[in-house]
């Protein structure tokens, strides 16, 4: 079983329904243009990553126990059980908000590796999955509009980003330390607010 696979048996309540819910969702499948497999559940490990971050932010997150960012996915889920209905609600229209986002500012190469305007099509990377949809969810509507409007400077920062060795090393090694937590979600703001300026 993957890991995802053993949370999904272990978790069974809202959080299951949700994940299910979400990735299925239209929304989810068009931003990242049906490249997420539904087998061995890598779709719903992607809509948790979201929903983790969402209620811990990343400056909490703390990689210290065995199998640490296995454990905090499966807290996150336990968290998810024990809350309200409108919480929920509230995490699912976060959520399909951000797809939104991410599918009207990137198209169909929202979350993928990409070192050239014209480069080859890299597949779905669940650290930039994670790390770009928690950040578009902190953005109100304005500003969401404003990167819709400029995606082609933002565009060429994400390209200049994914070439610096240090930012492309926390997406595709590690990605579960705290540090490369920190150092993605720190960029990826740092470069919105750039764009935005």
């Amino acid at each position: 079983l993957s890991a995802q696979e053993i949370r999904h048996a272990l978790n069974q309540g809202w959080a299951v329904d949700l994940l299910e819910r979400l990735a299925n969702s239209k929304e989810f499948k068009e931003a990242t243009d049906n490249g997420i497999r539904d087998e061995r559940m890598a779709d719903r490990e992607c809509v948790l990553r979201f929903l983790a971050f969402t209620i811990t932010p990343y400056t909490k997150y703390k990689n210290i126990k065995p199998n640490g960012f296995d454990s905090f996915l499966n807290e996150s889920m336990a968290k998810i059980n024990e809350m309200k209905e409108s919480d929920i609600e509230v995490l699912e229209h976060q959520f399909l908000r951000a797809m939104r986002a991410a599918l009207n500012i990137f198209g169909k190469d929202a979350f993928r590796k990409r070192y050239k305007a014209d480069g080859r099509r890299n597949p779905i990377n669940k650290a930039l999955f994670e790390s770009w949809s928690v950040n578009l969810n902190l953005l109100d509507d304005n500003q969401i509009e404003c990167l819709v409007k400029r995606k082609n400077i933002l565009d060429e920062k994400f390209i200049d980003l994914m070439n610096k060795q240090r930012f492309n090393n926390t997406i595709s090694q590690a990605t579960g330390n705290t540090n490369s937590v920190r150092i993605r979600f720190r960029e990826i703001e740092k470069l919105i607010k750039e764009v935005l300026s």
